[in-house]
């Protein structure tokens, strides 16, 4: 009889062998485990670095759009100025 499992028919020898079986499949599991992880970290982090320049280059990209709208109104405001006066000039 065994004083690990209690089975009659069990030996101390095979419950130590089944026990670092054990122990050996789970430190397995556990390494494996950690390797998933930090590959799953590594790409969480590109995959920021990533979003980040994009949100970026976006947000340049809008500020960009600003100034060329304020710039382009301004000249469209001469042009009608310009036209208005020469409208004006013909008419006369």
């Amino acid at each position: 009889m065994c004083a690990l499992c209690k089975v009659s028919n069990c030996s101390l020898l095979n419950c130590i062998l089944k026990k670092e079986k054990k122990r050996d499949r789970d430190e397995h599991w556990v390494s494996t485990l950690k390797l998933q992880h930090n590959k799953e970290c590594k790409g969480l982090l590109v995959q920021i670095r990533y979003l980040k320049a994009k949100f970026t280059r976006e947000a340049l990209f809008r500020d960009h759009l600003g100034y060329q709208k304020q710039y382009l109104l301004e000249i469209l405001s001469q042009f009608e100025r310009g036209w208005g006066v020469l409208s004006f000039s013909l008419s006369s």
